[in-house]
């Protein structure tokens, strides 16, 4: 509903801010930006990093009346939309934007010698940058990203975290040693996406012949 208006270039909107599904979050800008109308909200944002009650564009959304966005169309409230931007903002925005950024909530300083992305701080055989990028605790070694694989009878599931702002696409092979041999998993849902907010994601692999089969995922930060 956004994209209409909302797509950085257009005269229909007072402020050029970006909508449109192709780009990055920092390529929207809304994160922190001020708006031109602050609605009577002090230090309101388009969208503030750490506060749905100072988010504009989450308070234009669950209001009716003049101020309502999208101003035409309907007077019926989307609570699903109000309640997926609002989780987006207090579960995944707030998070660390960065790796230096995740660092200092994790160790004493970003000049800690454990903090070192490439170091593997809690023993779990998985690299700070890497417990980073699936937002995990580098403190705990029981805390770590998982692939849980479920088999009954026919049917063969893939259970796997999708991470905000994360590109995951599960691969396979039938010769683990082969680096060259990790083929993409071609099912509709490994389709390639940065999700806006972190899930569950369950991919069925029963009606693929695969045979023998290993699996792993690929992560890309956006």
């Amino acid at each position: 509903n956004c994209e209409a208006c909302h797509e950085s270039v257009s005269s229909r909107s007072r402020l050029h801010w970006n909508a449109t599904f192709e780009v990055t979050t920092p390529e929207t800008k809304i994160v922190d930006v001020k708006p031109y109308n602050h609605m009577g909200i002090p230090d309101g944002r388009l969208i503030h990093r750490f506060d749905p009650s100072k988010s504009i564009l989450l308070e234009r959304i669950r209001r009716n009346g003049l101020e309502r966005m999208p101003p035409l169309g309907s007077t019926e409230i989307d609570e699903q939309a109000v309640n997926l931007i609002q989780r987006w903002i207090t579960e995944d925005l707030s998070k660390p934007q960065s790796f230096t950024d995740w660092v200092r909530v994790y160790f004493r300083a970003v000049t800690d010698p454990d903090s070192i992305a490439s170091l593997d701080s809690d023993g779990d055989n998985i690299s700070n940058f890497l417990e980073f990028l699936t937002q995990t605790d580098p403190t705990d070694p029981d805390d770590f990203y998982k692939m849980k694989i479920d088999r009954h009878e026919k049917t063969v599931q893939i259970h796997v975290a999708t991470i905000s702002n994360t590109y995951s696409e599960i691969q396979w092979t039938a010769t683990p040693g082969d680096h060259q041999s990790w083929k993409t998993l071609e099912v509709p849902e490994n389709t390639h996406f940065y999700p806006a907010s972190s899930s569950l994601r369950t991919i069925d692999v029963s009606k693929i012949n695969l045979g023998s089969a290993f699996f792993r995922v690929r992560l890309r930060e956006l």
